[in-house]
């Protein structure tokens, strides 16, 4: 099965290698000084983004194409970036600063910038996000002796019903 992040991150190595104007003696031999392979179709997914970081730090720079501007994983980008700033109303996280979300993401997804999140990667990140948020304050509800919302079948309400209330209560 085709693996679209690992493919992704092939491309634009080739990018880096045409900016960069490396010849191939020159490509082969930093593909074999960061990674040990000289073919990025030999290369684990974590193999080519040191490869990549390497050429960025020879000065590659992804650019925009003309007339087809990044979009990326916006909306969940913005969902991921209210729920760290209710996090941080709520006293869950001790830091809720973007730089804070940012290195969460990096951790999360092993990607150096959230830039760089796929559509897909994003919206596990969200509902890891989301589930660690109702777990925090599921577990205070219980600290409060307060009971909390079910739903039909008896086990605790979804993310939504549990933040309505426990803002209910603030």
């Amino acid at each position: 099965m085709a693996n679209p992040t690992r493919n992704r991150l092939i491309k634009l190595i080739h990018v880096a290698r045409r900016q960069l104007a490396m010849d191939d003696p020159s490509y082969r031999a930093n593909l074999r000084h960061v990674s040990g392979k000289t073919s990025c179709a030999d290369m684990t997914e974590a193999e080519l983004k040191r490869v990549l970081a390497r050429l960025q730090q020879l000065g590659f720079v992804l650019k925009r194409t003309p007339g087809k501007p990044y979009r990326g994983p916006i909306a969940e980008l913005r969902k991921l970036q209210a729920i760290w700033i209710t996090m941080g109303q709520h006293r869950i996280l001790d830091d809720a600063s973007d730089a804070a979300l940012n290195r969460w993401i990096a951790r999360m997804a092993g990607v150096e910038a959230h830039q760089w999140l796929s559509r897909a990667q994003a919206r596990r990140l969200l509902e890891a996000l989301k589930a660690w948020h109702r777990r925090e304050l599921l577990q205070r509800l219980a600290q409060q002796g307060r009971a909390p919302h079910t739903d039909a079948s008896g086990q605790p309400a979804g993310y939504h019903a549990i933040i309505r209330q426990y803002q209910e209560a603030l």
